[in-house]
């Protein structure tokens, strides 16, 4: 992961007028990397899918040590945002972030809301569990990933949970990717003063990386 290119862009101060012309990228999907996994790497037979994102803008706002706002805006100019309870809502919406950069997932949350998904409802947790497509792969990750960055959970633990559920998907690298994300994620939070913001566009840099890697 090149920190040193990528923070600029994650994190920078100047981000407002950075995606608000809509703009497209195209990525390989997480279903591409499973054909890669199941026959050896992309072939002329088994030509990778690829998918056209749209951007977004997040912003997370720390408003106290229990709450903080999850701010959106899309790359047609469309704004929304949701005040949260901190505990239950923000380590799982970083999750939901660093999986789907790294894995990549082109239909999980984050692309999701980028294409117009209203915020309220991709956060409800009272929402059935989705049972196909590329959110329900980031949900079968997030979950033991939280509590594998908790320490509730070890690494090959993870891998046997999540392997069986998805054969060939995850390895240790995208683990400890994922993990050092939260790690960094984790960090510029707490140095974020409150009232102040954290704010990255979708798609991250290591999703185009996920690309190189696959090709």
């Amino acid at each position: 992961m090149k920190d040193e290119q990528e923070l600029p862009l994650e994190y920078g101060d100047h981000l407002q007028g950075l995606l608000l012309a809509p703009q497209r990228v195209t990525h390989l999907t997480y279903r591409a990397q499973a054909v890669a996994v199941d026959h050896g790497g992309p072939s002329a037979r088994h030509r990778p899918e690829f998918a056209t994102l749209l951007r977004v803008l997040v912003t997370f706002t720390k408003l106290s040590s229990e709450r903080h706002r999850f701010g959106v805006v899309r790359a047609d100019g469309s704004r929304e945002a949701l005040e949260l309870e901190s505990r239950s809502y923000l380590l799982h919406d970083w999750a939901h972030l660093a999986v789907e950069a790294e894995l990549p997932i082109e239909d999980g949350f984050y692309c999701q809301l980028a294409r117009g998904t209203a915020l309220a409802v991709l956060n409800d947790h009272s929402r059935p569990f989705p049972s196909s497509g590329g959110l329900a792969v980031a949900e079968a990750l997030v979950g033991p990933m939280q509590s594998l960055h908790a320490g509730r959970l070890a690494v090959p633990a993870y891998l046997a949970l999540v392997n069986e559920r998805h054969p060939g998907l995850v390895d240790g690298e995208l683990v400890e990717r994922v993990r050092e994300r939260l790690r960094r994620l984790e960090g510029h939070w707490k140095a974020t003063p409150y009232a102040g913001d954290m704010t990255l566009v979708w798609p991250l840099a290591a999703l185009l990386e996920a690309v190189s890697r696959l090709r």
